[in-house]
């Protein structure tokens, strides 16, 4: 083992990677809206213009709230780790023992959605 690696490491949400997401996302809601109300250039009076326009801002809408609240309502990092074991703050505040750790893979890492 590497005497000059920390003992501790804390890993949290990606700002960089939140903040194209949430503006991306407004970008989205905002040309939901112009399809469903019918500002140009798009033409009034299509219901499948509503519709898609409504479920447009819905959708857009819910994302960029909830990547909004992922940005702004982490209060430090999400995932500790050190030499006793893993602490994943989102699901509970105890730690996993390395020697209870069956399989880590990529795929799930890259899932958790921490990582930057």
């Amino acid at each position: 083992m590497n005497s000059n690696l920390p003992d501790d490491a804390e890993i949290g949400y990606c700002r960089s990677r939140l903040l194209p997401l949430i503006g991306l996302g407004a970008a989205m809601t905002l040309l939901g809206a112009a399809v469903g109300f019918g500002w140009p250039p798009f033409h009034e009076g299509d219901i499948t213009h509503r519709v898609i326009g409504d479920m447009g801002v819905a959708l857009f809408g819910l994302a960029t709230a909830k990547c909004a609240w992922t940005l702004f309502g982490a209060k430090g990092p999400v995932v500790l780790v050190n030499n006793y074991g893993i602490r994943d703050l989102r699901i509970a505040n105890e730690f996993i023992l390395w020697d209870s750790v069956t399989d880590i893979s990529p795929a799930s890492i890259a899932a958790g959605n921490a990582w930057c």
